[in-house]
């Protein structure tokens, strides 16, 4: 167990050095750093330093070491004063000192020769250049939170503002105020990429504690609620060594603490149906109106904070509240009310007459039908009975009342579904601060609750109400942070947390079975039903130590993931196929899948697959901050991190286990699926060295040119795995269908029951003949999900090389070269084929013939990407104006955008080499906040009207991102597997297409052929590029001052307007890019039209 040794020692050495050690992101990671001279330009050590937190009368101390240089660590964001003093020289004090989260300040001080007691005001020069680290990032302060337009109030949408990114806010549902893309999500995924990395590869934390949802990589568990935030960091590219787990952008929420006022806020958002326009492919122009679905949002928010003893400790609460009906539009076939009439009349007994009057649908077809005789393909005209129908294969009804329906009766039709759907959610959150020890020692907790009820994933997944449930979630985080202060030069951090996320996707009338028919009727029934727990806990501890010019970090840390999956009922349910409408009607399905039994007893439904992952990360890191001058710092690191092998609570996991052979089509053919106690084995050498460094030439704190390496492991994502879930020998899924040989007969009907495990008609024909050698069904492929017991983890390297310069007080020019490679990115995909076996076999063989698709989870794809960032920016406001702006531009490549993408051939990965689907050539993002000028003189009703104003926009141009063209329905190299890329004759366009010409299509299929054999076709991945995309949200506030308020200050109340897309630009997406789709070369999509948002905020 050389594992068990390493963790063991390491473990202990952490311990008895430093009371463990280790940190990632805490809620105090911020400091401050600078150097303490004399007139003549020399060093004064020994000098007194002294630094008080305004807000919370906090105050910490240290003194210069011998090199004239001092450091605060483990400070919160926030303002700061800072008096300095020495023998011989006169005390200066320095206020409004800002600094901001996970940021090091650098101020420097000159002393005046004179008495201790003589203290001066020194006017310090808020340099906003990075003087101690070579990190490429970015910061969301809380002005920034409240002021700017705020997709679904979710300050998530504003991250893609950072340098070095691409991405757009994050939506969904009914235009940008926004129907689906709030706080309440237990699982958001963020729509953001950082230095070339995939979004799996993203970080995200609040106040230290990890967020990330563990199933889906660059998912985060938790949006705090505007009010509650202080300070947002986006880091693309870091080089301490504090930070693991992920290889891309690390997002830092800092939420608010009380302070030694008392501060509270009241907020009301609206936005509705009428403040809504259409896009381009809704078919009435101007504002929705008759005929659309309602879309209603009220979203109200608070929050209240201060002292229970002042200077001591701080409370803070907050709490959002939404209140919503998304309205759902769109159009789907579903059988029509004279059928329905029909088979109550003529077929009452039948299971397809219970269905359809038990279950009707909210909505009728609107539009041509199809006849009977057309659904069947009967040659019959008029009033005629269509007569028998059907074939061996597909299901043959040869008499009965639906051999009877009249020819041109309409069986099934396009309709037009409208509906609103509630989405309800509420979050509340507290903190409480507790200081003691003279201010050596603070300590603070922190909780976060979000629930949030709608209908499955925010949309019905059928069209029937009965069978769509509400689907709850909620998450929780409970923070607890302890930091002690052992002297002026050590300080030690340590944090626990606890995030557990939940939900529901229920069954409603689960008698009914899953069903579908191939002419494309949608028919009643429940899809995935299932339970999904979530548990993480984390320990995370950082020993800060300043020796001379060294400022040294060392620190550890342990989470434990409980993964909890409840989806056997789904399993307990099969899923019936019809050939058309009228086989429904006639209670005749062709197959039937989802047969779930235990192999070795071929007891149908007995197994359970509630399954139970663990895992567990393990973390050290050795950090120097090393001050080689005054004006020059390294940043020396080094970490280890540990991801283990996945492990299952009941010891249920079963994998491919390899028999030998010489080459990997050989492996693949002589494995075997057995039990294995975990998937696959924990590396414990993943070492990752950094290397940054800033260099102030100038030596005034105005210039810093800056650059780093580093090496960075990404942790495996859960659904890279969990499919094991249901593989040999544990348990089996069969299909029973009229096409296989010998042909077996589906047994349709409902279940016995509602309830589970519901008792659905046993299937009699189906041959349930054990297991062979290689643990495959006999006679019965079935298809595995495995993973490579010798995984390798993902890392990727990042660079930077750059420069800061302050062009004028305040305002900070930045340009930087930044890139990254990635190596080991983790893939799963079909193993089990090879070109020309359709051919060579007659069919799906494989090279395993015990098994059918084999999805092996493995590590060996590669990306790459280099470019650049040119950014301004100001802190603070400069004459009433707070501006930022990022250019970015570059190129990634790689050979899939996530783990879960099938390649052309899996022997010739290289072929997939090509842009990345979120590769972004060119990219220009601004914000702006412009507090208008006021004006006096006037009469006060003038004056109240015009003084007050605040208008703000984010602005975002981008290059379209590249699509593959590729045939749905070809399989070229006749493999088993469809998609396949075709070729292309003659010279083509591959960029630069007009809007219209998205809109009417871009090119023909017919420049598109069949590659000659079985060789791959010459079009190469995403080398085509889509629509581009432009957009500018607005936002016009209005302040009003109440001086008769609760408190001495008064309060301030805004009125808010907020407009989304306000030009009404058309940004297309969801462009068609199969040559076998009638839609080809066309978008049929569009980012969402302008949506206009009205808000009342009140501020005391």
């Amino acid at each position: 167990m050389r594992f068990s040794r390493i963790a063991a020692t390491a473990s202990a050495a952490l311990l008895m050095t430093v009371l463990g050690s280790g940190s990632l992101w805490a809620q105090f990671n911020s400091g401050l750093e600078g150097t303490i001279f004399d007139p003549s330009g020399a060093v004064v050590p020994n000098a007194t330093v002294t630094l008080h937190e305004v807000s919370t009368g906090v105050e910490h101390n240290t003194v210069t070491m011998s090199a004239g240089n001092y450091r605060f660590t483990a400070l919160p964001p926030g303002v700061f004063s800072l008096t300095a003093s020495a023998s011989g020289f006169e005390t200066a004090t320095l206020s409004e000192i800002r600094i901001q989260v996970a940021e090091v300040r650098t101020v420097n001080v000159n002393l005046k020769l004179g008495a201790t007691s003589q203290k001066v005001e020194v006017t310090v020069s808020a340099t906003p250049v990075t003087l101690t680290s070579g990190a490429v990032s970015g910061q969301i302060n809380e002005t920034k939170v409240h002021e700017l337009p705020l997709v679904g109030r979710n300050m998530f949408s504003l991250v893609v503002l950072t340098p070095g990114v691409t991405g757009l806010p994050s939506g969904g549902g009914q235009a940008y105020a926004q129907a689906t893309a709030d706080i309440f999500n237990a699982e958001y995924g963020v729509n953001l990429n950082a230095n070339g990395q995939r979004a799996e590869s993203n970080n995200f934390s609040v106040d230290g504690a990890t967020t990330n949802g563990n199933p889906r990589g660059g998912v985060t568990n938790l949006t705090p609620n505007a009010d509650s935030i202080q300070e947002v960091r986006i880091e693309t590219n870091s080089f301490s060594a504090e930070y693991g787990r992920n290889a891309a952008a690390i997002v830092n929420v800092v939420t608010k603490s009380g302070t030694n006022e008392y501060h509270g806020t009241l907020s009301w958002f609206h936005t509705d149906t009428h403040l809504n326009s259409r896009n381009i492919f809704q078919n009435t122009n101007g504002y929705l109106n008759k005929g659309a679905p309602v879309f209603l949002r009220n979203e109200f928010a608070g929050s209240f904070g201060g002292p229970l003893r002042k200077d001591k400790d701080f409370y803070f609460g907050s709490f959002d509240m939404l209140r919503s009906g998304v309205g759902i539009g769109n159009q789907a076939q579903i059988p029509t009310p004279q059928l329905i009439s029909y088979l109550k009349t003529n077929a009452p007994n039948a299971i397809s007459t219970n269905l359809l009057t038990s279950f009707p649908t909210s909505f009728a077809p609107n539009h041509p039908p199809t006849t009977a005789g057309t659904d069947v393909g009967s040659s019959c005209t008029g009033s005629a009975p269509i007569g028998p129908f059907g074939s061996s294969s597909f299901g043959m009804v040869s008499s009965g009342p639906i051999t009877q329906i009249p020819c041109d009766m309409p069986v099934s039709g396009i309709g037009t579904f409208n509906a609103t759907i509630f989405r309800n959610g509420v979050q509340v959150s507290g903190r409480f601060d507790h200081n003691w020890n003279d201010f050596k020692d603070r300590l603070y907790g922190s909780f976060y609750r979000t629930t949030r009820q709608t209908v499955e994933f925010a949309s019905p997944s059928v069209y029937f109400p009965k069978f769509s449930p509400a689907e709850p979630e909620y998450t929780h985080l409970i923070n607890l942070d302890w930091t002690h202060t052992g002297s002026a030069t050590f300080v030690n951090e340590m944090k626990v947390s606890y995030t557990r996320t939940f939900g529901d996707a229920p069954c409603d009338n689960c008698q009914v079975p899953a069903m579908g028919t191939d002419d494309g009727t949608s028919l009643p029934g429940n899809g995935f039903i299932g339970v999904f727990k979530q548990n993480n806990y984390e320990w995370k501890d950082v020993a800060s130590l300043v020796r001379g010019r060294h400022s040294i970090k060392v620190g550890g840390n342990w989470a434990r993931h409980h993964d909890d999956e409840f989806f056997t009922d789904t399993t307990r349910r099969p899923t019936f196929q019809f050939r058309s409408i009228l086989h429904f009607a006639a209670d005749t399905p062709y197959n039937e899948s989802n047969i779930q039994f235990d192999p070795r007893t071929g007891q149908v439904g007995s197994v359970n697959v509630d399954f139970a992952y663990r895992s567990t990360d393990l973390g050290a890191f050795l950090h120097d901050d090393f001050k080689l001058r005054p004006n020059t710092t390294l940043n020396l690191g080094v970490r280890w991190e540990v991801f283990t092998g996945p492990t299952e609570r009941f010891d249920r996991l079963n994998n491919g286990v390899f028999q030998g052979g010489t080459t990997w089509q050989e492996r693949i053919a002589n494995m075997k699926m057995d039990h294995v106690p975990q998937l696959w084995h924990t590396r414990d050498n993943n070492i990752a060295p950094r290397l940054g460094f800033a260099w102030d030439p100038t030596k005034q704190g105005k210039m810093s040119v800056r650059g780093g390496w580093g090496m960075f492991y990404d942790r495996p994502e859960n659904q890279l795995y969990t499919g094991d879930r249901n593989n040999l020998p544990l348990v089996a899924n069969a299909s029973c269908s009229l096409l296989s040989a010998p042909a077996c007969t589906p047994a349709y009907g409902l279940g016995a029951s509602g309830s589970s495990p519901y008792n659905f008609p046993a299937v009699t024909g189906l041959q349930v003949q054990g297991l062979n050698a290689k643990n495959g069904l006999v006679g019965v492929p079935t298809s595995q999900v495995l993973t490579d017991p010798n995984m390798k983890i993902q890392y990727g390297e990042n660079w930077s090389l750059g420069a800061q310069y302050e062009v004028w007080h305040a305002w900070l020019a930045e340009a930087d070269y930044i890139g990254s490679e990635g190596h080991h990115m983790y893939s799963l995909f079909n193993v089990n084929r090879f070109a020309g076996e359709i051919i060579q076999n007659g069919g799906r063989v494989g090279y395993n013939s015990s098994f059918d698709f084999l999805g092996y989870g493995q590590s060996n794809y590669n990306s790459h990407y280099e470019g650049g960032t040119l950014s301004v920016h100001n802190r603070g406001f400069s004459r009433g104006v707070n501006f930022q702006a990022a250019a970015t531009f570059g190129h990634a490549v790689d050979q899939a955008q996530t783990f879960y993408l099938e390649p052309f051939d899996p022997l010739n990965l290289k072929a997939e080499y090509g842009p990345a689907d979120f590769n972004v050539s060119r990219r220009l993002s601004f914000s702006t906040l412009w507090q208008v000028p006021r004006l006096s003189g006037g009469p006060g009703v003038v004056s109240a009207l015009v003084n007050g104003w605040q208008v703000g926009n984010i602005t975002i141009l981008q290059k379209g991102t590249p699509f593959t063209v590729f045939c749905g329905g070809c399989d070229y190299n006749a493999d088993g597997t469809f998609g396949d890329r075709p070729d292309i004759s003659g010279s083509v366009a591959h960029s630069g297409f007009t809007k219209q010409q998205f809109l009417t299509g871009v090119f023909s299929s017919s420049l598109f052929s069949a590659p000659t054999g079985l060789a791959p076709g010459n079009v190469g991945r995403n080398t085509f590029v889509g629509p581009g995309y432009i957009n500018t949200d607005f936002s016009a506030a209005k302040k009003t001052r109440i001086p008769w308020f609760v408190g001495q200050e008064g309060a301030q109340l805004e009125f808010r307007a907020e407009f989304f897309n306000v030009f009404n630009n058309v940004n297309l997406n969801s462009f068609d890019s199969d040559i076998s789709s009638g839609g080809f070369g066309q978008a049929f999509g569009s980012f969402p039209a302008r949506d206009i948002q009205f808000g009342l905020r009140l501020e005391f």
